[in-house]
């Protein structure tokens, strides 16, 4: 049993360098989603908009960067800054599955209107799972979904992203 997964996952190693991303490959696209928060007072679910900033350091490793705005929902709204590392296991010709892990910057803005406001910047670290498919070189559409820890303010990210790579 050890030699067939250790034959697997030679073949799913070696089989990477036919499918994967070419090192040097930048692209640019927008996330889309929502975020309910599990971890916080007022539980919002906010639906977030941002920009992603994505290179292939390898062709395996990419790094990328989000920016990300989530709309007021129950008095608060978000604001987060990240760099993740994505790791690209090539599963099929243009689709991949891939690990993330990332840290980063997250301000959150809780607005009562007639009893004020309170603005919290936080550290931001997230974890979690994505799948992207290539619908050419140039075009991307994938799905990411993260646990984002902030203190007193955990939160479930669940992203649709569209990037153009060039």
């Amino acid at each position: 049993m050890k030699k067939i997964l250790l034959s697997m996952a030679v073949a799913l190693v070696g089989s990477g360098a036919a499918f994967a991303q070419h090192a040097g490959q930048a692209g640019l696209g927008v996330n889309i989603g929502v975020v309910p928060v599990i971890e916080g007072e007022g539980s919002p679910t906010n639906f977030t908009l941002g920009a992603r900033v994505q290179y292939s350091a390898t062709d395996l490793i990419r790094l990328n960067a989000d920016f990300n705005y989530g709309f007021k929902d129950n008095f608060i709204s978000t604001f987060d800054a990240t760099a993740n590392v994505n790791f690209m296991v090539p599963l099929s010709q243009g689709f991949y599955l891939y690990p993330l892990a990332g840290l980063g910057y997250g301000n959150i803005n809780v607005d009562l209107d007639e009893f004020g406001s309170t603005n919290l910047s936080r550290f931001v670290f997230n974890v979690g799972l994505g799948a992207e498919y290539e619908f050419n070189p140039n075009f991307a559409a994938g799905l990411e979904f993260k646990y984002r820890y902030m203190k007193d303010y955990g939160s479930l990210p669940v992203m649709l992203n569209f990037s153009y790579k060039f």
